[in-house]
């Protein structure tokens, strides 16, 4: 009677591990925003871009399940801070930043900078906008070093802090 005892114990045992194995791990949390071709929201409104589909294939091969938690940039920087999502993909490293997050230690993508202007406009190079306003992503690497860049040129602007790149876009296309 023991044996059976033992043998059924083992048995109610195993069953217990293969359901909690089943079990999947939450979601991976991640932030996205508009920054294409790096990570943004297609027109079909899903996350797209080539952040995006490495962190996919990452998935795949370490069986994650990945949550794409849409926000603007400054919000998607609260929302990691808060805990509210796990991932931020492409966020330029900073010492304040470091402190503050964890990041990687090889980089995908290095970032890069493009200035927009309203066709017609004069502006091709980074002397050509002294004097003018610029709309810079609120919280962002660029705005914090673009000043010390356009000084060595003796380019004096007038930087706008904006929360979406599609706002950045509609203010250059209005010319504000």
């Amino acid at each position: 009677m023991p044996r059976a005892l033992c043998l059924l114990v083992f048995v109610s045992l195993l069953g217990c591990l293969g359901q909690a194995g089943a079990q999947t791990s939450a979601p991976l949390r991640v932030g996205i925003y508009a920054n294409a071709p790096k990570v943004f929201m297609n027109e079909d409104d899903q996350p797209a871009g080539i952040l995006v589909e490495l962190l996919r294939e990452m998935a795949s091969a370490e069986r994650w399940t990945l949550e794409f938690v849409p926000c603007e940039w400054p919000g998607c920087l609260d929302l990691l801070a808060a805990g509210r999502i796990d991932l931020l993909p492409d966020v330029a490293w900073s010492e304040g930043r470091a402190r503050a997050f964890a990041f990687h230690r090889i980089p995908a993508l290095h970032s890069w900078s493009q200035i927009y202007a309203p066709p017609g406009n004069a502006i091709r190079s980074l002397p050509a906008l002294k004097g003018k306003r610029v709309a810079v992503l609120a919280g962002s690497v660029q705005a914090q070093n673009l000043p010390a860049v356009l000084e060595g040129y003796d380019a004096t602007v007038t930087l706008l802090p904006v929360g979406s790149l599609e706002r950045a876009f509609a203010m250059a296309a209005r010319g504000e």
